[in-house]
């Protein structure tokens, strides 16, 4: 990751997304979600939740 990427924590995703932290830390666990852990804490960077916006948004798309 690049020095001035922002990392975010599993609850500032979870806020920004609306959702549950548990919820975050399943998609982190099954790899939907990319993220880099130190020890127990989990830090997503602001690009990643940007994509897994887009992702998902796409998908939503497809189902109307």
């Amino acid at each position: 990751m690049v020095a001035d990427t922002v990392l975010l924590t599993v609850q500032q995703v979870a806020d920004r997304l609306a959702v549950q932290p548990i919820t975050v830390r399943r998609w982190l666990a099954r790899g939907e979600l990319k993220g880099v852990r130190f020890g127990r804490l989990w830090r997503i960077s602001e690009q990643e939740v940007e994509r897994f916006i887009r992702e998902h948004q796409h998908a939503d798309d497809d189902v109307t």
